[in-house]
């Protein structure tokens, strides 16, 4: 990450501003997109996010009830074919989010 300092002076008064770029974060994934399962399989998953809180998960933009960085999810109800997940979790108060796809078997 970058800084830029940049002061300004007018009289008595000096102003002084410095900016950091923020560091680039990103979700990551244990599995790669377009894994795939057996209908009636569990799907665990792991996502890392250093510190990262407030965990919600989603299966085809609907939020399953799991709050930490593992997702178990049954695959008995899913139809076969291609499905996305995503994942949002926090950290200092910014939201960051990661998703990918994945298929269901026969």
């Amino acid at each position: 990450a970058g800084t830029t300092t940049t002061t300004i002076s007018n009289g008595n008064v000096r102003i002084t501003i410095s900016l950091s770029s923020p560091e680039i974060a990103s979700i990551i994934f244990d599995k790669a997109s377009g894994f795939a399962i057996t209908k009636g399989s569990d799907l665990i998953i792991t996502a890392t996010f250093t510190d990262g809180t407030n965990w919600k998960w989603y299966i085809d933009n609907v939020l399953l009830s799991e709050t930490t960085s593992t997702l178990t999810w049954y695959s008995g109800d899913a139809n076969i074919g291609k499905h996305y997940l995503s994942v949002t979790t926090e950290f200092e108060g910014v939201r960051y989010s990661g998703s990918l796809s994945f298929v269901v078997t026969q």
